[in-house]
């Protein structure tokens, strides 16, 4: 599907802000019983992350269709991932090349330049920046609505929280948690539009210490809900929110479910996970390949393919009363119909994002160069003297009883009971 153009108004200014080509034929594999040869590159296996379910999306992949995966861990160096990438690309080694967006933005500039001198190789690509995807029939972008998933995560801390402060411990201040963000925001003011959100950054995704440090931030700020979004650094969140006894929401991938033998007290109080799910994005590009019908181009996954889902653990029906899963579960539909479209930082500049987040976040100290991407003008703009908090819904379709029914007074209530 393609990407939903978003409008959101708040009262504290909150501003308005694929195409799929035709089959292409794979090449025949040079070692003909062996199935397709494909090569996983990808940054690091064990962050309990995105690269953990794109390595599981290859290996059900070669499970079920008989291929023969490799995968290399590689730096983010980019002048070694340049000369690597021409290698493979004209070698006779491998088929296919999966990889994440490598180099900060890097990978998806080296298929735009390049993808077409390597005819005979194919390439699936997830997590772009929406600004670097080209239409080179041997490449399949996999592109997910993350600001869905972050709004998800929105709506729940802020009919979770007590204090009315939330906080968003980020990993990397890139495109993508840019657009976790500004869904967490839209979430959080749709439930509650008062609520204060501490927002924080570690730059990088695997200093724990850091994101350890920030987590103690929020909480002494007074947030009582945590959303980490960190990758492999999320273990130093998850780690003081527990010994402080917080809620958390993960991303990404389900971090009950990945926690729950080692560190099981790090998720006692993990509410549940927003979930992208990157292995069944690869293992659905994989699938078609071994089934001649590969199409290049841009694959959309959100909540209404399943590309993106809330963990609905144990923990999520013990700890989450009903009246909020409930909400939760409405408004999820909707955002499935298309009725209800959650913000996203796509249709924002940098500097709006900036402004956005020192709004519901006074006296956020933003990472060095975070206005360093997201450079292109929106496609829409808000009506900055709108008092009146928007969503852009579908009036035909739209049934704003659904969700007052299911909770009265709920605010008058005590979520955590």
């Amino acid at each position: 599907m393609k990407r939903r153009i978003f409008a959101f108004l708040c009262a504290f200014l909150f501003v308005v802000l694929g195409t799929a080509c035709g089959s292409r034929a794979v090449a025949e594999p040079l070692n003909g019983d062996d199935g397709l040869r494909v090569l996983l590159l990808i940054n690091t296996i064990g962050d309990k992350s995105v690269a953990d379910s794109a390595h599981e999306g290859v290996r059900r992949a070669e499970k079920e269709f008989g291929l023969n995966v490799s995968v290399q861990e590689v730096s983010a160096d980019t002048a070694r991932l340049d000369n690597l990438m021409h290698e493979i690309s004209s070698g006779e080694k491998y088929d296919v090349i999966c990889t994440s967006n490598l180099g900060g933005g890097f990978m998806a500039t080296w298929l735009d330049l390049n993808s077409a001198a390597y005819p005979k190789m194919t390439y699936i690509l997830f997590d772009p920046p929406h600004d670097r995807i080209n239409k080179n029939s041997n490449v399949q972008y996999i592109v997910f609505e993350q600001n869905q998933a972050g709004f998800l995560a929105g709506l729940l801390a802020a009919k979770m929280t007590q204090t009315n402060m939330i906080g968003f411990v980020g990993g990397v201040a890139d495109n993508t948690t840019k657009d976790y963000l500004i869904g967490f925001i839209g979430g959080a003011r749709y439930a509650k539009s008062d609520i204060s959100i501490d927002v924080t950054f570690a730059g990088s995704w695997s200093d724990s210490d850091k994101v350890a440090e920030n987590a103690r931030h929020s909480i002494s700020a007074g947030a009582d809900v945590l959303h980490i979004v960190a990758g492999a650094g999320s273990s130093g969140a998850l780690e003081v929110a527990a010994e402080m006894n917080i809620y958390t929401i993960g991303a990404d991938s389900d971090q009950y479910d990945l926690y729950k033998s080692e560190k099981s007290e790090w998720v006692k109080k993990l509410l549940t996970s927003c979930e992208k799910r990157v292995d069944l994005g690869i293992y659905n590009a994989l699938e078609s390949i071994a089934q001649n019908k590969f199409k290049g181009g841009i694959v959309y996954y959100d909540i209404a393919n399943e590309g993106i889902v809330l963990s609905r653990h144990q923990n999520y029906n013990q700890l989450v009363p009903q009246h909020v899963r409930s909400y939760i579960t409405v408004l999820q539909r909707q955002l499935a119909q298309g009725v209800l479209i959650a913000p996203t930082a796509y249709e924002l500049t940098s500097e709006e994002i900036a402004i956005t987040i020192e709004t519901v976040s006074p006296g956020t100290k933003l990472p060095d160069g975070f206005d360093g991407e997201l450079q292109e003008e929106p496609i829409t703009h808000a009506d900055e003297n709108s008092s009146q908090a928007l969503v852009q819904t579908n009036p035909e379709t739209f049934d704003e009883s659904a969700t007052q029914n299911i909770e009265p007074n709920i605010e008058n209530s005590n979520p955590l009971a």
